[in-house]
């Protein structure tokens, strides 16, 4: 359905259509009622104008303190910068409505598009992306119906759960997020592929448990936990300065494995599955610069995805 079709409905003129969406004051109150009418019942949605461009791009994280979005953010900066393109940041921190609010205001600053780390793959908030007047590539994680560049967290989270099992480990546990998160899936997976069966007491869903009890229940039983693999290495870092709050001599019967290889593995030095950050940054203002110039020409173009492998980073505490 085009402005052409709905103006032969209303049996009026393309230009009055074009008065109805922009200058509303200057058609009849009648016809203005039928064009908005008819536009509702065909579900005519207009185009959003493309204004000048303003050579600005937004880019929004969930957690300012992980260092892996910090670097992802000084790489893709330094890229833009090299395009004669500049960043504006945002910080949700884990807050659905802040990362809405912060989209709209993007959207406030005319940015060109915007480079976002998501909080949720639902699809109320796909559907609202979708309506911004900008295009979006997610970062780390892939959604249907948006471009998104990540790396195979199926395959890391296997990949540390191997890397446990042949250092050793008898009593493997996970930290971090548990629902829709693919790193934990991977990590289950690679445990039965080994003919080894999981307790699930093991696990602590960071959105619903307690920390200080996991500690207590799960790393001081007669049958402890041995090897731990955390969501990413901020989530290694908080667990180990509780566990040195709590009992310090268990971290010399752990080990660890978290996931991003951050600056804080490198300090700590445990182990840690690595991304190719440099290589997701780039590829991300590729896509990015490709789905602008397909909105700026009207031409047609398909959400992509594209996943890198990961690589486990051996160390000890």
């Amino acid at each position: 359905m085009n402005v052409r079709e709905i103006a032969q409905m209303c049996q009026c003129s393309p230009a009055t259509v074009s008065r109805v969406l922009n200058n509303p004051e200057k058609v009849s109150p009648a016809t203005r009622e039928k064009v908005l009418t008819a536009m509702k019942e065909h579900g005519y949605k207009p185009q959003p104008k493309l204004g000048k461009p303003t050579n600005l791009f937004g880019f929004l994280v969930p957690d300012v303190h992980n260092p892996f979005f910090s670097q992802l953010l000084d790489i893709i900066e330094k890229e833009a910068h090299l395009h004669g393109r500049s960043i504006i940041f945002f910080n949700s921190r884990h807050d659905r409505y802040l990362e809405r609010l912060y989209l709209a205001e993007c959207a406030r600053h005319k940015v060109d598009g915007v480079f976002l780390v998501p909080l949720t793959s639902k699809q109320s908030q796909v559907d609202y992306i979708k309506n911004l007047p900008f295009p979006v590539v997610t970062l780390t994680e892939t959604i249907s119906g948006l471009s998104g560049v990540a790396v195979d967290h199926f395959e890391g989270g296997k990949q540390a759960a191997i890397h446990l099992l042949n250092q050793g480990g008898k009593q493997l546990g996970y930290v971090g997020t548990t629902i829709n998160n693919t790193k934990y899936e991977g990590f289950l997976s690679a445990i039965a592929s080994k003919g080894r069966e999981y307790n699930c007491s093991n696990t602590l869903d960071i959105t619903t448990g307690d920390s200080t009890t996991f500690i207590e229940e799960r790393l001081l039983s007669e049958n402890p936990i041995d090897s731990i693999f955390c969501m990413n290495d901020l989530t290694v870092k908080k667990l180990i300065d509780q566990i040195v709050s709590i009992e310090p001599l268990i971290l010399r019967k752990t080990n660890f494995i978290g996931f991003d290889d951050s600056t804080y593995s490198k300090l700590l030095k445990f182990s840690s599955v690595s991304q190719p950050i440099t290589t997701i940054a780039h590829k991300s203002f590729q896509v990015m610069l490709t789905l602008i110039s397909a909105s700026r020409s009207k031409s047609s173009h398909t959400s992509n995805h594209y996943f890198y492998q990961p690589e486990v980073i051996g160390r000890e505490l």
